[in-house]
């Protein structure tokens, strides 16, 4: 057997075809990796649409009722202060108590009414219990939820989130933030130039949550994560391929793919 038969057998499998090395099954494990990633990220919003659906079908009933539960309890309790049945040192567990339950009530209520009725009485309690006025409390509302927006999600605040009076006025600066923000990142996957947004009047601007600004933050996050994961992969994968031509158009169809899913 020749040399140059030993080394042709070296090369190829018992069917022949070229063996691959070890450098060529890695990158192939790799790509097979990202493929399935890829296929998991792109299918996480039809998943979570399931769960919200499955929640709407049998949680959501047993949830809204209980809320309901809690707002008339939280009544009964402004009800029973407002009475003579208690003593001063009575009175002082009823501010605890309702300090205690009320603590996101309002977020899950069903109505607009019920909503302000509850947060006027937040406003009642929280006056009495901390000696502070209303315009104290608001301001002191909205520090509080800026400072956990900068310490969970890292944003860094602007002249207009430091200047809000009021916890409502600052996340509507907020939400509005976000749509600028969101606008722009979906300009550049399309690159499109960046819509505006049309400027309404106060009355017309729509009130926005604490708990819905917190879900769209967390799903914000959770997907800047998955991008940012999908992106160092491919780096890796393409690392020291710059030069080709085709990798780098793959690289970024690829990436351009992923970017879609995220922001679909």
């Amino acid at each position: 057997m020749t040399k140059e038969r030993h080394l042709r057998e070296d090369r190829t499998d018992k069917k022949g075809k070229e063996k691959l090395t070890g450098a060529q099954l890695e990158l192939n494990r790799l790509k097979k990796k990202i493929a399935t990633l890829k296929d998991e990220i792109c299918l996480m919003p039809e998943k979570e649409q399931r769960i919200r659906d499955f929640f709407e079908r049998n949680g959501k009933p047993v949830f809204d009722k209980e809320t309901a539960m809690k707002y008339k309890f939280l009544v009964y309790l402004d009800e029973s202060y407002e009475s003579d049945e208690f003593t001063a040192r009575e009175k002082e567990i009823l501010l605890d108590l309702f300090a205690e339950e009320s603590q996101g009530v309002e977020d899950y209520l069903t109505t607009d009414e019920q909503r302000e009725h509850l947060l006027e009485l937040k406003y009642k309690y929280d006056g009495l219990a901390l000696g502070l006025t209303r315009e104290e409390l608001q301001q002191e509302a909205a520090n509080d939820t800026l400072d956990m927006i900068v310490d969970v999600y890292g944003l860094r605040p602007t002249k207009a989130m430091k200047a809000a009076k009021t916890e409502e006025e600052l996340l509507v600066i907020l939400s509005d933030y976000y749509e600028a923000r969101d606008r722009k990142e979906l300009a550049a996957v399309t690159g499109e130039t960046p819509k505006r947004a049309t400027r309404k009047k106060d009355a017309e601007k729509k009130k926005v949550s604490k708990k819905e600004l917190e879900e769209r933050l967390q799903l914000t996050q959770t997907l800047v994560s998955l991008r940012g994961i999908y992106e160092e992969m491919l780096d890796f994968l393409y690392e020291g391929a710059e030069g080709d031509e085709t990798r780098c158009a793959q690289k970024r169809r690829t990436s351009q793919s992923v970017e879609s899913c995220l922001c679909s």
